[in-house]
């Protein structure tokens, strides 16, 4: 059956569909499908923008105003972030909020624009010479993964050590429990 058309006189634009109630199911059916899918894509689009609202790890790596900084336990990968400010040093642990106007280049490790970066306070409540900064940027020198995370930075009163456990990032993914890809290293004051 056809759907018709019917007007209410020649000034009158509004219309009334007559018939054709299986063609009229489609349609709503079709146009409900339609505003399903774009609800969808917007959701999705909002939870990638939620993703990257803030990113934090240590620096491992500095080049011409541009910071590296490493992956995290909780599966963030390594990212460059340009526009960093100057003063900033390798062994900082920073918090950076990148900038989703500017451009996004997604391999991995991906390079961001930053917005602001914030250097995260020490816990100065151990005994040690060095800082978390200095244990950090000594470990990592020792690192021989490209890409890592650093997992956990602990002071060892009883060793009079920094203890930097690290674990190797491949493929976007952490390499498993494996003991060669996760790496404690000992810094000694």
């Amino acid at each position: 059956m056809r759907l018709k058309i019917l007007r209410f006189g020649k000034d009158d634009n509004s219309f009334v569909l007559a018939g054709g109630t299986t063609q009229m199911r489609y349609i709503l059916s079709y146009g409900l499908i339609v505003l399903l899918a774009f609800t969808m894509v917007a959701r999705s689009q909002e939870r990638a923008d939620e993703q990257f609202t803030q990113v934090t790890g240590y620096i491992i790596d500095i080049q011409n105003h541009e910071i590296l900084l490493s992956a995290s336990p909780d599966r963030q990968p390594p990212m460059w972030f340009s526009n960093a400010p100057s003063g900033l040093e390798i062994g900082q642990q920073v918090t950076v909020i990148p900038d989703a106007q500017g451009p996004v280049a997604l391999e991995v490790p991906s390079h961001l624009l930053a917005k602001k970066v914030t250097v995260l306070a020490q816990s100065s409540d151990h005994p040690s010479k060095l800082t978390e900064q200095e244990a950090v940027r000594q470990a990592i020198r020792k690192v021989v993964f490209p890409y890592y995370a650093i997992e956990d930075v602990t002071y060892n009163s009883a060793d009079a050590a920094w203890e930097v456990r690290v674990r190797e990032w491949v493929n976007e993914v952490f390499v498993s429990e494996n003991p060669k890809t996760t790496r404690t290293i000992v810094v000694r004051e």
